[in-house]
């Protein structure tokens, strides 16, 4: 029996504010991390979102496991992003990652970037972004498996 429809559950989560939805992705992620054994250690989260923080909104440390896309590495970034107006793949790349320091910092070191939003971009959003990224010049080359992204609905499937 399911409890809420999915395309109604969409429609709640992209009504909710920024704090309200990286406040669900901290959730997803720490009860995902649990549920895999993965300590509370190795999460940072935060809800902070008014405050200067490179474009990291939650992190995973040497997680000693994996968990699909929600944790594809032991070392990921996340950036949440709630609303209901999606962003192209080029302001993406833009704003949330070539402008964000702390985000460049970490695919400089072969971390996971796990953009989570609360619109659905299609299955190919993901090769754009990478594609898009790939197209600058930032001094360091990014592995295709450093880039996830994905609707919050979808990890809910």
């Amino acid at each position: 029996m399911q409890l809420v429809e999915p395309v109604f559950l969409g429609q709640i989560i992209q009504l909710l504010d920024s704090k309200a939805f990286v406040q669900l992705g901290n959730n997803l992620l720490i009860a995902s991390a649990a549920a895999q054994g993965i300590p509370r250690s190795c999460l940072a989260t935060n809800l902070h979102i008014t405050e200067p923080d490179g474009g990291i909104d939650a992190r995973s440390v040497n997680a000693p496991a994996t968990v699909g896309r929600l944790i594809p590495q032991p070392n990921s970034d996340y950036q949440f992003k709630a609303g209901n107006s999606a962003k192209s793949a080029k302001e993406i790349v833009t704003g949330d990652i070539v402008e964000k320091p702390r985000v460049l910092e970490g695919l400089r070191q072969g971390h996971a970037f796990v953009y989570i939003a609360s619109w659905e971009r299609g299955d190919k959003f993901e090769d754009d972004l990478f594609k898009e990224l790939v197209e600058r010049s930032l001094g360091f080359t990014v592995d295709r498996e450093q880039i996830v992204s994905s609707a919050i609905i979808k990890l809910f499937r």
